[in-house]
């Protein structure tokens, strides 16, 4: 599954991840924002038993906008949702 979206002025970005049943999930994410005309880039992964509430790392303090996208994947059968928030 892969999420995305993007958040003006955010001062934190978190990704959320539920299964059902509760099981290991492998996660990736990415971010870009923008400061002023420039822009950085910022991505990692996680593998982590659900429900996961993990906060990202923002590579400028106070940015201007950022844009993010997520994805998950089950180590076994069950259903995923995976979401993302910001805190303006």
């Amino acid at each position: 599954m892969k999420f995305g979206g993007t958040a003006r002025k955010p001062q934190a970005i978190f990704v959320h991840v539920r299964a059902r049943p509760r099981q290991d999930v492998s996660a990736g994410w990415s971010v870009r924002c923008a400061r002023h005309g420039q822009h950085r880039r910022d991505r990692g992964t996680f593998e982590l038993r659900t429900p996961v509430r993990r906060g990202l790392h923002l590579p400028y303090p106070d940015p201007a906008a950022c844009t993010v996208t997520a994805q998950g994947v089950l180590r076994r059968h069950g259903s995923l949702h995976l979401w993302v928030t910001a805190r303006v």
